[in-house]
């Protein structure tokens, strides 16, 4: 996760669910050669960070589909220096500005109305017991994400409705002083 584009590249597979997806389809997204999708996704694979879902012919070919076998929920760890850290928040942050860039710039007329986009920022000051309960909400909202998405996919696959595609992001960091 510390390289910047295997991070990019398992957030994108990510994406997929369990569906998965392809290396072209990860080519157009990623705008890089399928060649380096590939090989990266070896690596990741190797680590046991992707596997693949499925396959598919196209066009003849035999195509892979990729999917996550884990959240890619990033959390500090003692064995990343703080550098790699930096760059790792920055690849992340990154992803979630695209997300946000292209929901925004997505043309509303194709989208029902009653869904509308939800943000809240909470800045504030705490002490290190309060970073730590900050970090348990994360790690419990996290769960119940992941529980309200399984739930939605099965009633999803009952139903038949078109499904609606929504990103849930929840950010903690230490703003610097900012606030003093």
């Amino acid at each position: 996760m510390v390289d910047p584009f295997r991070s990019r590249l398992l957030f994108a597979v990510a994406d997929s669910k369990g569906r998965g997806v392809s290396v072209r389809r990860l080519a157009e997204r990623l705008k890089e050669p399928p060649r380096k999708i590939r090989y990266h996704l070896e690596v990741l694979a190797g680590q046991g960070l992707v596997g693949v879902a499925g396959h598919g012919k196209r066009r003849g070919v035999v195509e892979n589909y990729y999917r996550a076998e884990v959240v890619p929920a990033i959390q500090r760890s003692e064995e990343v220096t703080p550098l790699a850290w930096r760059r790792l928040s920055l690849n992340v942050i990154r992803f979630i500005f695209d997300d946000v860039t292209s929901a925004l710039a997505a043309d509303r007329e194709e989208r029902p109305s009653r869904f509308d986009h939800h943000q809240v920022r909470v800045p504030g000051e705490v002490d290190v017991a309060g970073h730590r309960e900050l970090e348990e909400i994360h790690l419990r909202h996290l769960r119940e994400v992941e529980a309200a998405l399984g739930a939605a996919e099965a009633r999803l696959k009952r139903s038949g409705e078109p499904s609606i595609p929504v990103v849930n992001v929840l950010l903690l960091f230490e703003a610097a002083g900012r606030f003093r």
